[in-house]
């Protein structure tokens, strides 16, 4: 074997981890899209398989929705003094609110669904919807006691519990079924 002259250009390949670092990056970023795009399942999780059950959910959603749009909204309140005296105000119209949404529940827990899979994920739901109820009643005493303090509503992780129950609703169809924002 002979020694390159100096002036001769030695051709030979290095190894470069940071190109070859690069490469196998695209690669996985290449392989997740192409998994993502052909084979991943896209249905949305919180999407019953009952669709009937989710038509009879919005007709009855529907109708408590409408009585709830009927009533005076936080702006009413805005000029009234003291502001003790429009919180207790607030709070007739809030339990009145929530009273709705009770009867409501009762009314969703009462329409049987046709398979155990939706059954499940509804009671899920409607238990969600239980424990805002309660947050609610406890606001709703502060509002009583002509206090105003911030809605505390049950987390659900890092998130309001109100939120997941919207996105069930919204990929039901349900939109009437949302939880309203007269708490505000």
């Amino acid at each position: 074997m002979s020694r390159p002259e100096t002036g001769e250009r030695q051709h030979r390949r290095r190894f470069r981890p940071a190109a070859f670092g690069v490469g196998v990056a695209l690669a996985l970023l290449a392989a997740m899209w192409i998994y993502i795009f052909f084979f991943a399942d896209t249905a949305n999780p919180n999407r019953v398989p009952d669709r009937a059950w989710a038509a009879r959910a919005e007709t009855i959603c529907k109708g408590y929705a409408d009585q709830i749009k009927v009533l005076p909204d936080a702006s009413t309140f805005a000029d009234i003094k003291p502001k003790a005296e429009a919180m207790r105000q607030r709070a007739v119209v809030g339990q009145r609110v929530t009273d709705l949404l009770t009867a409501m529940v009762a009314s969703l827990r009462a329409t049987p669904a046709a398979d155990a899979v939706t059954a499940d994920a509804v009671n899920k739901w409607l238990a969600d919807y239980d424990t805002y109820l309660g947050d609610r009643h406890r606001h709703l005493e502060s509002w009583a006691a002509g206090e105003d303090p911030p809605f505390a509503e049950t987390a659900d992780g890092n998130r309001p519990l109100s939120l997941g129950m919207d996105d069930f609703a919204n990929a039901n169809d349900m939109g009437s079924c949302e939880v309203p924002g007269d708490l505000g």
